[in-house]
């Protein structure tokens, strides 16, 4: 079909496409950018990657599907050890078997992020290649390069705020609004650090929010 250029991150196609691409190591460790927002979101996904790794039976370059509700994650293994960089046959190796998943599954959309050019540390041009390589499937590829605010984010990030100046103390109306009382104190760190809060993942690294913390937000968000 085609294969888009998207500005947006790949969260904003979450039960959009047919499936969505995470990255992934083989040492079980969903601790940091993109695979821990994944781990957060889908936390019984993260157990079973952890069993899995714990089994040896993530390789580098592989692609396990973890299917949860109206959701098709395709964790890629773009790294051995989370601590060193990605390879490009990795990269190679990742998107034939997202090919074999496409065709097999007769997907008709897939939504797949800078594989390996992060925290991989590898050279995109290389990476885009290896994706582009894709584009004689019958298949919607859309590669989110995440360089902007989409509109599922902006709407995020917009109620949340106006969850802040509705909650600004313990006195007020939270039932109406339809928000937990353990989230109280959680309201108010972010509101003491709206300043720093560009993107909804900045949330994450308020201090005090935490993992748990930041799930109930995405919850409330996403409503």
């Amino acid at each position: 079909m085609s294969i888009i250029l998207s500005p947006y991150s790949v969260f904003e196609f979450i039960e959009e496409k047919d499936m969505v691409v995470n990255t992934i190591n083989t040492k079980g460790y969903m601790g940091k950018g993109l695979a821990k927002e994944f781990a957060i979101r889908f936390p019984e996904m993260e157990k079973e990657y952890i069993k899995k790794c714990e089994k040896n039976e993530i390789k580098s370059g592989d692609l396990w599907v973890w299917e949860g509700k109206n959701i098709v994650i395709g964790n890629m293994a773009t790294k051995d050890d989370y601590k060193l960089p990605s390879k490009i046959e990795w990269i190679s190796k990742g998107i034939e078997n997202l090919r074999h998943e496409i065709l097999s599954r007769k997907l008709k959309s897939v939504a797949i992020p800078k594989i390996g050019a992060s925290l991989g540390h590898l050279d995109w041009e290389h990476v885009e290649k290896e994706i582009l390589k894709l584009h004689d499937l019958e298949c919607e590829i859309i590669i989110a390069i995440d360089a902007e605010i989409g509109p599922k984010e902006q709407k995020a990030l917009e109620k949340i705020s106006d969850l802040v100046s509705r909650c600004s103390s313990e006195n007020s109306p939270f039932f109406d609004y339809d928000c937990p009382k353990e989230i109280i104190k959680v309201i108010k760190l972010v509101k003491e650090n709206q300043n720093k809060i560009k993107r909804f993942r900045d949330i994450l690294n308020i201090r005090g929010i935490g993992d748990k913390n930041y799930k109930m937000l995405i919850d409330i968000a996403s409503k």
